[in-house]
């Protein structure tokens, strides 16, 4: 009895430190400052409300979910913005590829594409701190590997900007069956 007591303790040490090593180690993860957006135009909010509303009925939800809000222009008048859950962790993928972030009903929400709209959003002076995982790691060799896999659970939803309006453009739900809840 005592020796699988031994051997448990052992096993359960091996796990346990392994798992540390591979989510808290300085290798695989890294802190980053995203500085604080303000939202200008109030009628995002709505949106967002209803993007959280949809996501808390779906079984994926949690309330350490995070979004991602990205831009890109369409034309000269048009910003397309396509917001959805991104999971909950930060995944490195190099670079400084948000433009800010904000806190929105005990969520957090990135911005990422092309710059920000001044109508849409302001920055702040403010910055927040965020652990960030890494997506890739170099072999002995020094060639890369990319462990990323792109999370497709979750719903999102695309919007045209045009005259300071958002209008729905689609929405992309795969794996969510509110009828079911």
């Amino acid at each position: 009895m005592k020796r699988k007591t031994i051997l448990f303790v052992l096993l359960f040490i091996v796990v346990f430190s392994t798992f540390c090593y591979l989510f808290k180690s300085d290798n695989n993860s890294r802190v980053g400052y995203v500085s604080i957006l303000q939202i200008k135009n109030k009628s995002l909010l709505s949106i967002l409300d209803s993007i959280i509303s949809h996501e808390k009925q779906c079984a994926y939800y949690s309330p350490e979910l995070i979004f991602s809000i990205h831009s890109q222009v369409v034309n000269d008048i048009t910003t397309e913005y396509q917001v959805g859950a991104i999971g909950s962790w930060l995944v490195d993928h190099g670079g400084n590829q948000y433009k800010g972030c904000f806190e929105y009903k005990r969520h957090w929400f990135f911005v990422e594409g092309q710059d920000l709209d001044s109508t849409v959003f302001k920055t702040t002076a403010e910055k927040k701190e965020f652990i960030f995982f890494k997506s890739d790691e170099k072999t002995r060799e020094g060639d890369l590997i990319l462990n990323v896999i792109d999370d497709d659970t979750f719903s999102f939803w695309i919007y045209d900007y045009t005259d300071n309006v958002f209008l729905l453009k689609e929405m992309y739900d795969f794996y969510c069956d509110c009828s079911m809840m």
